[in-house]
């Protein structure tokens, strides 16, 4: 019997591995995460923003985003918006 694990999370409401892994760097306290990107050479960054309420940190665009973009900023007085 082959047991399709991929469509557990849709079919019966358990978390996936991302899930799970995204829970154990928040409850750690974690703001962030950079990782190697599965789609390309590059690195992506995952911003846990509710984590950044009572925090210092901050993340903001350089010079050359579209003009449409919304928060040049991340921090502590927005975070909840995003």
């Amino acid at each position: 019997m082959s047991i399709d694990w991929k469509s557990w999370p849709v079919h019966f409401d358990v978390p996936a591995n991302s899930q799970v892994f995204a829970k154990m760097i928040v409850d750690a306290g974690f703001e962030a995460i950079l990782y190697r990107s599965v789609k390309g050479s590059g690195k992506c960054l995952a911003v846990f923003t509710r984590q950044m309420v009572n925090s210092d940190s901050r993340i903001a665009l350089d010079e050359g985003y579209p003009p449409h973009v919304r928060f040049v900023e991340i921090n502590a007085a927005n975070c909840l918006e995003i």
